[in-house]
């Protein structure tokens, strides 16, 4: 991710802050909201949901908000509840307010975004489509179009512009605070227990009886005798296993530790020796035959090891706190006005 994009993460990582630090509302306040929510749900949607020194932001500019935000979170396998849709929707929406503040900033500031940087950003997410066509399609499902993501980007661009001038620049961590942060946390810089393995995968469904199950285990002890009488496993692998993710590399999973694996695989693989085979273990995936063919212990990473990535975290988590800061400045000279 380029830099400046990391620095409307941050942003956005920002706004989370905002939302973590209001205070906690009673039952009976939540009823009210939730009672005002289901209200505003039937409105229009381009009414408002709230204005920002008149700006307004239509209840259609946020429910796109919420609709990418529920989206991600069911992409990955954590669904939004219903029940805490209404509070999510507050939150969103005190976010959206600091991003308008900002955007309005960069336009007191006069700060102007290169055109031809809009143009190369698209151009950019357009060669990751088979055609122009499907670029066009993508957008259309998102609700957009190519002029409305040009506006999109502009405006993220010049809220960027305005992040790095006023909040990201000036900001420098010390050594020596890389250098307590490793001291007073040293739970975060052990690596545990490591294996290497390889693996031979006969699969078998979550539904299969009996008999293909006794198939599957006679095709994985056929294997395993193979094996025991002097064939290489790795071979073996790329002819013989059914976990198309490793096959090609001879079944290398490469390092893992645990918690990593399921469990009788993983209980499996480190009760092992280095070259050793293990008897066959059954999986909900089906049944595995394990050579280990490395091991490395626990141990405390190095500082210099991970001096730079300490630099980076601290220096992200100065940005924030310098963000919040700005944007809570912002907050103080603006009329904003809510309406759910």
């Amino acid at each position: 991710m380029r830099r400046g994009y990391i620095l409307m993460a941050l942003w956005m990582m920002a706004g989370w802050m905002w939302i973590g630090a209001a205070d906690p509302v009673s039952a009976q306040e939540a009823k009210k909201q939730d009672s005002a929510a289901v209200q505003k749900a039937d409105a229009a949607p381009e009414s408002p949901v709230a204005t920002v020194n008149g700006e307004k932001i239509s209840k259609a500019q946020l429910d796109r908000e919420l609709a990418g935000i529920q989206g991600r979170m069911a992409r990955q396998g954590q669904p939004m509840p219903e029940e805490g849709l209404v509070q999510i929707r507050g939150q969103v929406l005190d976010q959206m307010i600091g991003e308008e503040l900002l955007f309005q900033e960069s336009r007191k500031q006069k700060i102007k975004v290169d055109e031809q940087k809009i143009k190369a950003q698209i151009d950019e997410m357009a060669q990751s489509f088979a055609d122009a066509a499907a670029f066009d399609l993508a957008l259309t499902n998102a609700g957009l179009t190519r002029d409305a993501l040009s506006q999109r980007l502009r405006r993220q661009m010049a809220i960027q512009e305005l992040v790095e001038s006023k909040v990201v620049s000036g900001i420098e961590v010390a050594d020596a605070r890389a250098d307590e942060f490793y001291k007073a946390n040293p739970e975060l810089f052990v690596q545990p227990e490591q294996v290497q393995a390889r693996h031979i995968l006969i699969r078998t469904e979550a539904t299969a009886d009996a008999a293909a199950k006794a198939e599957a285990r006679k095709q994985i002890d056929g294997i395993r005798q193979k094996i025991v009488d002097g064939g290489d496993f790795a071979e073996l692998a790329k002819a013989r296993s059914q976990d198309p993710g490793s096959k090609e590399n001879g079944g290398d999973l490469g390092f893992f530790a645990r918690g990593q694996m399921v469990k009788p695989f993983e209980e499996a693989a480190f009760a092992l020796k280095p070259e050793e085979i293990s008897p066959v273990v059954e999986t909900p995936f089906g049944f595995h035959l394990i050579q280990v063919t490395g091991r490395k212990d626990a141990e405390t990473i190095a500082y210099d090891t991970v001096k730079p990535r300490i630099l980076e975290h601290l220096k992200q988590q100065a940005v924030r706190e310098k963000l919040d800061a700005y944007v809570d400045g912002l907050r103080q000279g603006a009329k904003i006005e809510k309406f759910i």
